[in-house]
């Protein structure tokens, strides 16, 4: 029994930019690897909602964050510095 297929495969590093196509990609019990994981915190937002988001600046979906590289799935503790991305 088929359940449905995938037509596209899409992570966004940045929450609320752009997307990021893929061919293939990780998923973890967490979701797909590096999706989502940078975001803007605004300083005046609700506390249980900080994140900046499209309906807050629409123009955040301009930005086509693309990472430089990933950490590889066997380093359980990668520095920060391994996640960085080119945002034009």
């Amino acid at each position: 029994m088929q359940i449905g297929t995938i037509t596209r495969i899409a992570r966004y590093p940045f929450k609320g930019m752009a997307a990021e196509s893929m061919q293939s990609a990780y998923v973890l019990y967490t979701g797909l690897f590096g999706d989502r994981t940078f975001a803007l915190i605004s300083p005046t937002a609700k506390k249980d909602f900080p994140w900046v988001s499209m309906r807050d600046c629409a123009r955040l979906v301009l930005c086509k964050p693309k990472y430089k590289r990933l950490p590889s799935l066997e380093n359980l503790f990668p520095d920060g510095n391994e996640y960085a991305l080119d945002v034009p």
